[in-house]
């Protein structure tokens, strides 16, 4: 675990809130940029089918109109590096979306063995790390959806996946219906938390709080996504119990956080561990 698989830096970077159509131009401008093998096998990828579907149907619904014709030319001659981006792109820590060559070939798993993360000083700078031990010949895979899908059932990450890149996935997880229980306990857990905190600051429980977000720690470090997911639950742990005044618990949760991050190896994590521990002091 926490293992360095692969450094990569961007070959291509957009604003994050750069419009799908007015990116094509740009895009197709630094893929002219790539060197010649690294252009060749970024128009192997895959692409988004519904985009080119859309600049299809631009040529239709202009019939004579100048302005419109001319729009759906410039769409169509970028059409397909666009759709080749926006099915490969990740998204990086200083707003952008970006184009890593061999990153993008790391199929998608809802129980991955690895993870990307940026570098501290450099954001475009991807590394993908191993987030348990990995067998010899066992393919490398990340979570396209760790964030929004992380304790989502099957049906619901399916749906966002088929979506978002037009495929079904087929990890074990999805094909035997495995940890179901455990995510539909964690979002209950959540909904009672919500419950909670859904009244004035002088009346929520704080110390209940701490209480439920503990039972939910338990229930995601059962998850074989748990070292992507834990960091951000400590995190949350700490918070509640210091609300709580419950110091012991403050102090569990740090130093179990603390253990994650140095098996992980991440500076990015590190960082953000440090910052609650001055936080905390200073409170």
């Amino acid at each position: 675990m926490g293992g360095v698989i692969i450094k990569e830096a961007a070959v291509i970077a957009l604003p994050a809130d750069i419009g799908m159509w007015e990116a094509g131009e740009e895009i197709a401008k630094q893929v002219e940029e790539m060197a010649k093998d690294q252009k060749d096998e970024f128009y192997k990828l895959t692409y988004k089918q519904a985009l080119l579907d859309i600049s299809s149907s631009f040529w239709q619904a202009a019939g004579d109109d100048r302005g419109k014709l001319q729009k759906a030319k410039l769409v169509e001659k970028n059409i397909k590096a666009t759709a080749i981006f926006f099915n490969n792109d990740i998204a990086t820590g200083d707003g952008y979306k970006c184009f890593f060559p061999n990153l993008a070939l790391t199929n998608h798993s809802c129980s991955p063995n690895s993870s990307w993360t940026g570098k501290v000083e450099n954001p475009r700078h991807l590394e993908l790390r191993a987030v348990r031990d990995i067998k010899e010949g066992e393919e490398v895979t990340v979570n396209y959806i760790i964030v929004e899908g992380r304790f989502s059932n099957k049906d619901t990450r399916q749906a966002r996946l088929k979506e978002g890149w037009e495929f079904e996935c087929g990890c074990q997880l999805c094909k035997t219906g495995g940890e179901e229980d455990l995510k539909q306990q964690i979002r209950d857990l959540q909904s009672e938390m919500t419950s909670e905190c859904d009244q004035t600051l002088d009346c929520i429980d704080w110390d209940r709080l701490s209480q439920l977000q503990r039972k939910l720690v338990q229930l995601v470090e059962q998850l074989s996504c748990a070292p992507l997911l834990l960091a951000r639950e400590y995190q949350s742990l700490a918070h509640l119990a210091h609300l709580g005044r419950d110091e012991k618990v403050v102090e569990r949760a740090m130093e179990e956080w603390k253990q994650l991050v140095d098996k992980l190896n991440i500076k990015q994590a590190l960082k953000e561990y440090n910052v609650l521990v001055k936080k905390l002091e200073e409170w």
